[in-house]
């Protein structure tokens, strides 16, 4: 063996303390991935009744315009602050794309560390709930639109 080959102390250090920055780094985006989620659930939780009221709202006979401007001014709010929660949440989703596309696909027959498996099962996992989360912010963007059309 020669000595390039030889992994020194100091270099085996360094190799652990890298690994273990970027655990760390996948581990925090992990969380503040799921806060952020949870979060957002509950925005959207909270603006489903805001939505339905607004569009009772529009069926009153005899509004004024004042209450039009009103109406439409709450829900282009409402559409851009999802707009916002969107977009906080794609790079992140992007971010465990490329994590999960490095692992490759998984093989038919075992050949798959213990430590890989439970990384793809995880990172499966948030990222069923990222793609969740977005297609929920979709559907509601899309309602809020239909909602606003009407006050056209």
């Amino acid at each position: 063996m020669t000595l390039d080959r030889i992994i020194t102390p100091a270099r085996w250090a360094r190799l652990i303390a890298t690994s273990l920055l970027i655990a760390m780094i996948v581990a925090g985006t992990a969380v503040s991935a799921f806060a952020n989620t949870d979060q957002i659930s509950r925005q959207l939780e909270t603006w489903q009744p805001q939505l339905q009221n607004l569009e009772s709202d529009l069926k009153q006979p005899d509004l004024s315009d004042a209450d039009l401007i009103s109406i439409k001014t709450q829900l282009e709010t409402i559409a851009k602050q999802a707009l916002v929660l969107k977009n906080q949440v794609v790079p992140t989703l992007g971010n465990l794309e490329q994590q999960y596309t490095q692992l490759g696909p998984k093989p038919d027959t075992g050949g798959e560390s213990e430590e890989i498996t439970t990384k793809r099962v995880a990172l499966e996992k948030r990222l069923d709930t990222l793609n969740s989360l977005i297609k929920r912010l979709d559907v509601f963007s899309v309602r809020v639109s239909q909602v606003s059309s009407t006050t056209a």
